[in-house]
């Protein structure tokens, strides 16, 4: 089990990391870059697969998955930002968001679609890492860790899911590589996502009694 105080301990000897290393490294800087609101399909760099939701499923706890791309709406999501330098993930055929299972931080933790809750679990800081090899967007959960494939960076298999994981001291002077993405973008967001919040299954908005 990942202690959230050993977590930030890592999370700050890696941000001073970034400062110092060049860009010849195992692990580099983070650019300043921000990734634009819209519906996007996301590559899975280390495997050139996408991100889907498993079974074209809607239902609350379906898993996020890596898959061959297919031109259906279980491949597409819509990213929006939320204030904070965060974002929030939703799957554009179930409109359910991506979510932390069990607002857990710990590493091995599943990355499924639910319900939006106001919960740190489905807010999202998508930056981008130069580091060598395959730079790319990050996905990482807000106050846990990156997600990566959960067999390992270059599992090419259909199927295989998503969870968080803090990548690990390598040496004295390097970390694992992050899991990085490509957001390929499809189209801007459509008007009605600006109420995905209240018209996300399950959600009720609250009449003012004024």
């Amino acid at each position: 089990r990942v202690e959230y105080k050993d977590y930030l301990i890592r999370k700050e000897e890696q941000q001073v990391k970034f400062k110092n290393q060049s860009s010849s490294g195992a692990v580099t800087k983070m650019s300043d870059q921000q990734l634009e609101e819209g519906m996007y399909k996301i590559k899975v760099n280390q495997t050139g697969k996408y991100l889907a939701i498993e079974g074209i499923s809607k239902d609350n706890g379906a898993r996020l998955v890596q898959w061959d791309y297919v031109d259906q709406a279980n491949h597409k999501f819509y990213v929006k930002k939320i204030g904070g330098g965060y974002y929030d993930i939703s799957a554009v055929h179930s409109k359910r968001y991506l979510n932390a299972a069990g607002q857990s931080k710990a590493d091995n933790t599943a990355v499924i679609q639910w319900d939006f809750a106001n919960q740190d679990n489905v807010k999202w800081r998508i930056y981008y890492s130069n580091q060598g090899g395959k730079p790319g967007w990050v996905i990482e959960n807000k106050n846990a860790s990156p997600i990566q494939l959960q067999s390992g960076l270059l599992t090419n298999q259909n199927g295989e899911p998503l969870i968080l994981w803090m990548p690990k001291r390598q040496d004295a002077n390097d970390y694992e590589p992050f899991q990085t993405f490509s957001f390929e973008k499809i189209d801007e967001l459509p008007m009605s996502e600006t109420k995905l919040y209240e018209q996300s299954p399950g959600m009720k908005t609250k009449k003012s009694n004024r």
